[in-house]
């Protein structure tokens, strides 16, 4: 609902325009694909997954893939969580151009619940959207710190992370991190993230598999 002439938007009055018109989404996966691109991260975590005391141990043999993968997820799962937070953090407030797509974004946004007729274009006082943005940037950390906690890690080949944006969701069960059969010391890193019912895979190629 667009707020009266009276009084300017509040920021969760723009954050739920900036969602219920899908630039929240297209900001999220921004993030995504940068966290993605960090190979000291991705061969870091490779790393820790191989070299895990439950990996190593000899019963690990008689362990099932999802037994084996929530071990795994027991013993690294607190840190590997911290280090992609850290990281989407990171890329958030990077000034790479993702900070500016957000400030743009809400301005945009801003300007259009304040005077539709003129389709977002009008100049605005800076210090008007600086707590929106704040919000807006405060809310895309929280959601993808919120799907890390919850993730589900499927048995994969690729690294792939995904970052739930839709509030409400129900939390999955277990955490899986991917183990190759028949040779498990060659378990490569874990997927993040949960689905997400917005978002169609086949819009977005560039995906990694599992990835929705």
């Amino acid at each position: 609902m667009a707020p009266d002439d009276s009084r300017l938007p509040t920021a969760e009055e723009v954050l739920g325009k900036i969602k219920d018109d899908g630039d929240f989404d297209m900001l999220r996966l921004k993030v995504i694909r940068k966290v993605k691109e960090n190979e000291e991260l991705r061969n870091s975590i490779i790393s820790q997954v191989k070299d895990s005391n439950v990996l190593n141990e000899e019963s690990s043999e008689e362990l099932k893939p999802r037994q084996l993968s929530d071990a795994i997820y027991e013993e690294l799962g607190r840190k590997i969580m911290g280090q992609i937070s850290d990281e989407i953090w990171k890329v958030i407030r990077s000034n790479d151009g993702i900070r500016d797509d957000i400030r743009g974004t809400v301005e945009s946004v801003f300007n259009k619940m304040m005077k539709p007729e003129l389709g977002g274009d009008e100049d605005n006082n800076p210090s008007e959207t600086n707590d929106v943005i704040d919000t807006v940037i405060a809310s895309i950390k929280d959601e993808a710190n919120m799907s890390n906690s919850n993730e589900k890690l499927e048995p994969s080949s690729s690294f792939s992370l995904q970052v739930e944006a839709q509030p409400g969701f129900s939390p999955v069960e277990g955490n899986e991190f991917p183990v190759n059969s028949p040779d498990r010391n060659e378990a490569l890193p874990p997927g993040f993230g949960s689905n997400h019912g917005c978002i169609d895979p086949e819009e977005d190629p560039d995906l990694p598999p599992g990835f929705d």
